[in-house]
């Protein structure tokens, strides 16, 4: 059939209900078409809704892959739809060099530090009114003479986000850090001054934060609304004991739930829940149990998460999230084949 449709004037070829490659016409195709002869084919094919079908590149009808379109909805408008979703979606290096575009060279932030306490001189350095988020450092350590073409820079950006790693705003396992309260750090706006810092580093080819928490990252990127964290994610000692599987979510009874929620009374009237209590089923245990965690995990924190994504958007980080979550998902969780900073150094493009 590929030969004859190939050697086939349009004329002939409308006249014998074929398609020329790369030429389109609706048709009546069926969704299957037996592997037997065409006569076979013709006469065992059902009723075939209309689509349109185009041929690229074959001339086998048998090979054409019709494109269904909607019959409530327009090929034009169904196409723009599909080209402007795709035209959307950014690549890493894309956003990140997005991002460096708008640094300013002809600048430089002045930074004293001490080697064996960076964030205490990085901290003041990033505070200051003159500080320019968009600009290079100039970093220049205490006791050392070494002039700053890059190198101080680099190293400064390491040992600050190994510091920042350590501050207390930051509970759990190595690898998965969640915020936590921290009424000091609160106060001296800790949480802004790290968040800065993370962004900063990131745009200007530091190291990337592959520590967080997957249910931090996901506040970042949807908003703490997302979060669903689990009682393992209460690193309070005292709330994990009274949230914590074995104790509520265990109870089967009316017995056992009303034992649970008396060691758990003050955190319930605390974070007013009290109502889910007033009688056990096992849709309620579960719910008490879910917005207690999220109570503890979320909401508790709502302050210093505020200041934390505050200090991020410092260079408008938390939108470019927000717009291409799976894209950041590898800068900010880690895994075996997370981004060291020489690879994030190379997904900015030189141009």
């Amino acid at each position: 059939m590929s030969e004859t449709l190939c050697e086939a004037t349009p004329e002939q070829a409308i006249q014998q209900n074929k398609v020329l490659p790369c030429q389109s016409k609706t048709a009546k195709v069926p969704s299957s078409i037996p592997a037997s002869s065409s006569s076979q084919a013709e006469s065992s094919v059902p009723e075939a809704s209309s689509v349109t079908a185009v041929a690229c590149g074959t001339g086998d009808i048998s090979k054409i892959q019709p494109c269904l379109i909607s019959e409530k909805q327009p090929l034009s408008e169904q196409l723009v739809e599909e080209l402007t979703h795709a035209q959307q979606i950014e690549t890493l290096p894309e956003i990140l060099t997005k991002l460096e575009s708008r640094i300013v060279t002809s600048r430089k932030n002045i930074v004293n530090v001490h080697r064996e306490n960076v964030l205490d001189g990085g901290f003041r350095a990033f505070g200051r009114k003159s500080f320019d988020s968009w600009c290079e450092l100039h970093v220049r350590f205490s006791g050392e003479a070494d002039i700053d073409t890059g190198g101080p820079q680099r190293e400064f950006m390491r040992l600050a986000l190994k510091a920042i790693k350590k501050l207390p705003i930051f509970g759990g396992p190595d690898n998965e850090k969640i915020l936590v309260y921290d009424q000091k750090c609160f106060a001296e706006s800790t949480y802004y001054k790290a968040g800065q810092m993370i962004a900063y580093f990131i745009v200007h080819r530091g190291p990337c934060p592959d520590f967080l928490s997957p249910a931090l990252y996901i506040a970042l990127a949807e908003g703490t609304a997302a979060m669903q964290p689990t009682p393992d994610e209460i690193l309070d000692e005292d709330l994990h004991e009274q949230v914590k599987w074995y104790t509520i979510a265990d109870a089967s009874n009316e017995k056992d739930f009303k034992i649970a929620v008396s060691k758990a009374v003050n955190l319930i009237n605390l974070a007013g829940y009290t109502s889910l209590t007033l009688q056990f089923t096992p849709e309620r245990r579960n719910t008490l149990v879910k917005s207690l965690t999220k109570f503890v995990a979320c909401d508790r924190i709502l302050g210093p998460f505020e200041q934390f994504e505050k200090g991020l958007q410092t260079v408008g980080l938390v939108d470019e999230i927000r717009k291409n979550k799976e894209q950041w998902r590898e800068v900010f969780i880690f895994s075996t084949k997370s981004l060291c900073a020489l690879q994030m150094d190379s997904l900015f493009i030189v141009k």
